[in-house]
């Protein structure tokens, strides 16, 4: 058996509305994005999810952050990924 795994979605971010732009026209400012958790759904690790290790305690501030990823079966210590759609901006 081949394991697979499955999004479970979370929450839906969407832009809001500021006032009108030149023409009095209402604008979009802000980001379309979802966030989700990656579950295995079958195999040894079903029902288990993707998550990182803590960072170390001690790092440099511009220093880029790796962390391993992991498995874990608490789905409040796993990874909340986001997917950004759309960033809207008004200059």
């Amino acid at each position: 058996m081949t394991p697979t795994g499955i999004f479970e979605k979370g929450q839906l971010l969407s832009p809001k509305k500021d006032g009108g732009g030149k023409r009095g026209r209402a604008c979009w400012t802000g980001t379309t994005a979802s966030n989700f958790r990656v579950r295995a759904s079958n195999g040894d690790f079903g029902d288990w999810y993707l998550a990182a290790e803590d960072p170390p305690k001690e790092r440099k501030d511009k220093e880029l952050l790796k962390r391993r990823l992991t498995l874990v079966r608490d789905k409040k210590k796993a990874l909340v990924l986001e997917y950004l759609e759309t960033f809207y901006y008004r200059e």
